[in-house]
């Protein structure tokens, strides 16, 4: 069986070379050239093969299909990272342990003085990155596991140096780590090791909690700063995007002790925030635009952390009343960032979510300068503004719809205008102008949704559900406002259920007359509310001579749904 495999390889072997070398005689005579795999100089052709060449018809170019580069993702770079060359990273993690118990047990036996003891981590951290950084340019793993070896090496040499015998400042031990973390950086951009510039990353990232750096406030953050400048420009010139999701997110975790506990000098540290808002604003723009891809994950992650981030800052470090002013004016720069993006990369998602992002701060800035009733009208105008507009600026009427799904926060807030104590006694004016004004505005935003779909089967979305709940905070209000000024309130009841009884007998009437459904079907449904309130409360709760007067009131305009036909359409004759 073997000897046959053999025999077949061989005879495809020969029919490959033969089919090879005929293909090449056919190009030749049509004069087809085919890509050199490298550049050399031009043999010499004969008169004869010029002329034929000229003669023969050039051929078209076969049409280029554009190839989408799918990049894998950080976990899947990482374990396949591990994946390589795993005895040799294990035993690199052993070799740092024993080394570490080997200086401890040096230690505890006297062996060597503390200048020694430093010396000695010193210089077996800088030979074992050396002997990495010379090993890196011909096997890139092997190299990369020794730098990280040495630069962990020289990392707890450090911190032993400063904490244990005091033998470094602090600003010194975090200026020697950095040096560390720069030169993993610069050897990760010279060989092009993706691994190293997230561990120069990590290792610029702890370095302030390796040296007691951290007590002054705006030094951290300047240090930060520079690390964050340095990755952003590492970034950009090896297209390692996430680098930039990973530089904020230490950003972040940096900043947390000062957002839960804020120090004496916040007002400096929010200085710093607005600046590293803006660099991470203009690094992912720069990204975005320069990948013209769809993988845009880790700029939008880098997006959604850098607009929370510098929220909490403004909400935690600036002063109350100028906090809707500073928000309005980010919001502002991070709309006209959706826009360049958008215009300049066609990529919705990022987009959407930067133009998200802008309503968020619209309603952050909202809600910091008013309050009660006005802010729930304020966030009420600003949802059916952002939903309009949105269907001026694309035509696309589902996503001026999904926009108005905004309205469920002013409706949310809403709910204490409708429950407010001061019903009971008096109209209060701000809750009566909050519903009134919420009731005209969700019904006309429905009745506009409903006049710009051209299709009238569909008609039954978010157009209608609004026009629904307009009238039922219409309803609501009537009813407030009849038990406040009414007295007795069965008086004031007897009226508000006769009222939806004549609107919902008006709306089944005119549905079932004019054939349309969608009326009809709203004035079943109010009907059936007012049945249901009437035998399961008012039947209980009114007194004799009121129930007698709402019953005969409600059966009366019920019984008279007999006498309304629907119309009959016109019969033609073909």
């Amino acid at each position: 069986m073997e000897a046959i495999l053999f025999l077949l390889v061989i005879v495809l072997f020969v029919q490959y070379n033969s089919l090879s070398k005929r293909f090449r005689a056919i190009e030749t005579k049509l004069g087809i050239e085919t890509t050199p795999t490298r550049t050399s100089a031009p043999a010499a052709r004969s008169t004869a093969a010029v002329t034929s060449e000229k003669s023969a018809p050039v051929p078209t170019p076969a049409p280029t299909i554009p190839t989408t580069s799918s990049e894998p993702l950080f976990i899947e770079r990482a374990v396949e990272w591990l994946k390589r060359d795993t005895l040799l990273k294990t035993g690199a993690f052993f070799l740092l342990l024993g080394f570490g118990w080997l200086v401890t047990y040096a230690f505890m036996n006297n062996w060597i003085g503390p200048v020694g003891r430093i010396a000695l981590g010193i210089i077996a951290g800088l030979g074992i990155l050396s002997f990495g950084f010379l090993r890196i340019s011909r096997f890139p793993d092997q190299g990369s596991v020794f730098l990280g070896l040495g630069a962990a090496t020289l990392m707890l040499t450090t911190y032993a140096a400063r904490f244990q015998y005091g033998f470094l400042t602090p600003f010194a031990a975090l200026v020697f780590i950095y040096l560390v973390s720069l030169f993993v950086s610069y050897a990760s951009y010279h060989y092009r090791v993706r691994s190293l510039a997230f561990m120069g990353l990590f290792i610029g990232a702890i370095c302030p909690f390796l040296t007691n750096s951290r007590d002054d406030h705006v030094g951290l953050l300047a240090y930060l700063l520079v690390l964050v400048l340095g990755t952003l420009w590492l970034a950009t010139a090896t297209a390692w995007r996430e680098l930039t999701t990973v530089a904020i997110a230490v950003v972040a975790l940096h900043s947390l002790p000062f957002l839960t506990l804020p120090p004496w000098d916040m007002e400096t540290l929010t200085i710093f925030s607005f600046i590293f808002a803006a660099v991470f604003f203009i690094a992912n723009i720069l990204n975005i635009i320069k990948s013209q891809n769809s993988h845009t994950t880790s700029e939008m992650g880098t997006a959604f952390i850098n607009a929370t981030l510098l929220l909490f800052w403004i909400l935690q470090g600036v002063a109350p009343e100028w906090q809707g002013l500073i928000i309005a004016a980010w919001m502002i720069v991070f709309s006209g960032g959706s826009f360049i993006i958008y215009r300049l990369s066609g990529l919705k998602m990022v987009f959407y979510l930067y133009a998200a992002i802008s309503i968020a701060y619209l309603a952050a800035a909202t809600a910091a300068e008013l309050d009660g009733a006005v802010l729930t009208i304020a966030f009420t105008v600003e949802a059916i503004v952002i939903a309009l507009v949105a269907y001026r600026l694309t035509g696309r009427l589902a996503l001026s719809e999904q926009l108005s799904l905004l309205l469920i926060l002013p409706l949310i807030l809403s709910l204490e205008s409708i429950t407010d104590r001061a019903w009971r006694t008096m109209i209060p004016l701000d809750h009566f102008s909050t519903l009134l004004f919420i009731s005209l505005s969700l019904a006309a935003l429905g009745l506009r949704f409903l006049s710009l779909s051209p299709d009238t089967i569909n008609k039954v979305a978010l157009g209608r559900i609004w026009v629904y709940i307009g009238t039922a905070y219409f309803y609501i209000l009537l009813w407030l406002t009849f038990h406040a000024v009414i007295k007795p309130h069965d008086t004031a009841t007897m009226l508000s259920l006769v009222i939806y009884t004549v609107i919902g007998l008006g709306t089944y009437i005119v549905g079932k007359r004019d054939g349309r459904k969608g009326l009809k079907l709203y004035g079943v449904a109010l009907l059936v509310i007012v049945i249901f309130h009437l035998l399961a409360i008012d039947v209980w709760q009114m007194n004799l001579v009121g129930r007698i007067i709402t019953f005969f009131t409600v059966g009366i305009l019920l019984m008279s749904t007999t006498f309304v036909k629907a119309k009959q359409q016109p019969v033609t004759l073909s």
